[in-house]
């Protein structure tokens, strides 16, 4: 399981997204549980420094790009 913290409006919940999950599910779950009203949103990553030890993918802060939403979060462990 991961482990998500996501912040709104001041307000932090933990979202668990199995290895099956993408991250349009994760958004999907974010979207339901703080009742918002349009149909897609962007996550932002807020890092102190860059992750560099996902194969041959590197997590840096700033927005995710939409194309990797439909990756399960196991991908990024074989990039």
């Amino acid at each position: 399981m991961i482990t998500f913290i996501i912040t709104k409006d001041d307000i932090n919940k933990n979202f668990e997204c199995s290895m099956e999950d993408s991250i349009l599910s994760l958004k999907n779950k974010i979207i339901k549980e703080f009742d918002i009203t349009t149909n897609y949103i962007d996550l932002e990553f807020i890092l102190e420094r860059p992750i560099r030890s996902l194969g041959k993918f590197n997590l840096e802060s700033g927005i995710i790009p939409r194309p990797l939403d439909s990756y399960n979060m196991k991908e990024y462990l074989n990039m």
